[in-house]
């Protein structure tokens, strides 16, 4: 997801039943945002780019114009937006399902999204424990820099064997 002139950004699709014209993806606010330290302001976005994993690098899905953010962004008090995306004919997606909490005894846990350590042109996989998981604090298994996570804002917490979005 692109929306402000420094910010790109993961974000999760959440598949709305048939009967619903909309789609729904599931991102970070401060990604929308001018700089971490300006509170959002759909007027600085002149445009909202959103791309999808096609095998192993990423094709346009969908584009948000200026008149249309204020329809279709819905923002949040907390870090989190969700933009509304028409659901496009012949793009299937796998259904998720969504819980506020793990089960007892689940620590094994994955995101997926890009970030600048790896590819940024592709979707990857990155393993993350529970180090305090009745607050939501998770920690990544591989030791990296703040700056090596540019780009996973706004990525999903899943389990790793089950298509479980958790938070």
């Amino acid at each position: 997801i692109k929306g402000v002139n420094f910010a790109t950004g993961s974000g999760v699709l959440y598949v709305a039943p048939n009967n619903v014209s909309y789609d729904y993806i599931i991102t970070a606010k401060h990604i929308l945002q001018e700089s971490p330290d300006v509170n959002y302001n759909s007027k600085s976005i002149s445009k909202i780019e959103i791309s999808r994993p096609v095998g192993k690098s990423f094709e346009s899905f969908h584009e948000i114009g200026k008149g249309e953010i204020l329809d279709r962004v819905i923002i949040f008090d907390g870090d989190v937006a969700i933009i509304k995306v028409e659901k496009k004919v012949g793009c299937n997606f796998p259904l998720i399902l969504v819980s506020d909490e793990p089960d007892e005894g689940e620590n094994d846990f994955v995101i997926w999204g890009t970030f600048a350590a790896a590819n940024m042109e592709q979707i990857h996989r990155v393993k993350v424990e529970g180090s305090e998981p009745y607050y939501g604090r998770y920690q990544l298994v591989k030791d990296s820099t703040p700056n090596d996570l540019k780009g996973l804002s706004g990525a999903g917490l899943f389990h790793s064997s089950k298509p479980c979005l958790y938070g």
